[in-house]
């Protein structure tokens, strides 16, 4: 059932864009996840700050890796964003569950959509 949210400042803070949040464990498994809660706090050097679940499958990673990026969707990925922020990446491999592809750097995962 949808519930009207009728505050005044919800609605001056929301809707907030929705991007993908890719992680890597130790192992090199990937993860991505739908996220709308990031800011940026510096340009030099470039620091973001994302607000994710400790208790997330994503919090774990980045805890492990210390890396994530940031990848923002165009509006044909809308359906994989809805997948990649209903499921868990820790017993699936929500890539292929939301036919996304990713390509490695010499660090990190780095999502592309070709």
């Amino acid at each position: 059932m949808l519930k009207e949210i009728k505050s005044e400042i919800y609605h001056l803070l929301h809707p907030k864009m929705a991007f993908f949040l890719t992680s890597i464990a130790k192992d090199g498994n990937p993860n991505v996840m739908a996220c709308a809660w990031a800011t940026p706090v510096s340009e030099e050097p470039l620091i973001i700050i994302v607000c994710v679940e400790k208790s997330a499958y994503t919090a774990e990673l980045i805890k492990e890796t210390r890396e994530f990026v940031i990848n923002i969707p165009t509006k044909n990925l809308v359906k994989a964003l809805l997948i990649c922020g209903k499921t868990s990446g820790r017993n699936s491999d929500k890539f292929k569950k939301a036919g996304l592809k990713y390509s490695s750097g010499p660090k990190m995962v780095y999502f592309n959509t070709a």
